[in-house]
């Protein structure tokens, strides 16, 4: 089972990004402070580094 980081933008009520790769629900996020990037934390006891800039 794969399980996708989704990124909406609540301006325009648009799913503009989905980043998949975690195998586990997602239970936590972090934003570099440019907003080019963000770490998330999953229970399948990885982190990933997503680039939000591709």
């Amino acid at each position: 089972m794969t399980i996708a980081l989704r990124l909406w933008d609540l301006e325009d009520r648009d799913l503009p990004r989905v980043f998949e790769g975690h195998t586990n629900w997602v239970s936590t996020v972090a934003w570099s402070p440019d907003q080019r990037q963000a770490l998330s934390g999953s229970f399948d006891e990885t982190v990933r580094l997503w680039d939000l800039q591709t």
